[in-house]
């Protein structure tokens, strides 16, 4: 039974083909121009910073590094190019914690 779900539990962090399909169109176009919003939160010391589409969150000591980190994630989980991931089209939702701590500087 673990085996089961450790199994489906993996096939549910991959992407869809449906989304793969798109995020390639156009040598990558569609990842780069459509907007991923990316939920950012602070706690401990540390920015975190995911995409609705993972499961797993990117952490930084600043803003940049969580968000430049979750930007490389996506470029990892999709297989695009990680040069990409600075011409992304980002949008952040901060949580409390975060606009907090981003408006203490």
């Amino acid at each position: 039974m673990q085996a089961w779900l450790e199994e489906r539990e993996e096939e549910a962090r991959r992407p869809s083909a449906v989304l793969l399909k798109i995020a390639r169109a156009n040598d990558w176009q569609t990842l780069k121009s459509l907007p991923v919003t990316l939920r950012v939160s602070w706690s401990d010391g540390w920015f975190s910073a995911a995409a609705y589409q993972l499961n797993e969150a990117a952490f930084g000591d600043t803003l940049a590094e969580a968000v430049n980190g979750a930007a490389e994630m996506l470029c990892r989980v999709l297989g695009a190019p990680l040069e990409i991931a600075p011409d992304m089209n980002l949008a952040l939702e901060l949580d409390a914690s975060a606009a907090e701590r981003v408006r203490a500087g």
